[in-house]
């Protein structure tokens, strides 16, 4: 077990991220993930000071751009989740 006192899912997304796969494969020499490992991976703790409302707000925002983005480049903009 671990003793984070934050979110799960913060933790759980960014171990998920492409960027820290990637950052792993070129510092690991096996597919075994220690615990001294994990942290040693540059993961910040965030104190959010943007109030809920509208940090939810600018990710709604977020999503649509994206979804915009991918309409306006092909790529299969319509499957909104």
């Amino acid at each position: 077990m671990c003793n984070f006192k934050g979110n799960r899912y913060y933790i759980l997304v960014i171990l998920n991220s492409k960027l820290l796969n990637w950052r792993f494969k070129t510092t690991s020499t096996n597919n075994h993930v220690s615990g001294d490992e994990v942290r040693a991976l540059p993961i910040r703790r965030i104190n959010f000071t943007t109030p809920q409302q509208e940090r939810e707000r600018l990710a709604a925002e977020a999503k649509r751009l994206y979804y915009e983005g991918l309409e306006k480049a092909g790529l299969n903009g319509g499957d909104r989740k």
